[in-house]
């Protein structure tokens, strides 16, 4: 089984704080997730959860399903190599994410670009 694990500020308790959830192309893991994170975390004390496997050949079950639908942000870097593989393991998360919120209007998604190059989606509850 493909665990879901969490970061947080200083190694703190994740009770009360605001979910996001990072997943990428399993090939740009490892490229984006520390520097994003880490981003995420100096601008808003949350709990960052992604699954410690990125393999896209991986199947999410009902419990990981239902997890991904609770979180407040989905973040997500947009590369060439996501862009291209229909198949990857981030599109499985997407769609569990987008199912467990319903409808379109009740989600926000902004594209955000950072002046080195990095650019990705973000998706929120209203």
């Amino acid at each position: 089984m493909n665990s879901i694990k969490y970061i947080t500020r200083g190694d703190s308790d994740f009770q009360g704080k605001p979910r996001a959830f990072f997943t990428s192309h399993p090939g740009d893991f490892q490229l984006y997730f520390k520097q994003i994170s880490e981003e995420v975390l100096s601008l808003q004390n949350c709990s960052i959860w992604y699954f410690e496997n990125q393999d896209k050949s991986g199947e999410l079950d009902e419990e990981q399903k239902f997890s991904i639908g609770t979180m407040n942000l989905i973040v997500i870097p947009v590369t060439e190599r996501l862009l291209t593989d229909e198949g990857s393991f981030s599109y499985k998360i997407i769609k569990a994410y987008n199912r467990r919120k319903g409808k379109s209007s009740d989600r926000q998604t902004f594209t955000v670009s950072t002046g080195n190059g990095f650019s990705g989606i973000i998706t929120s509850r209203k």
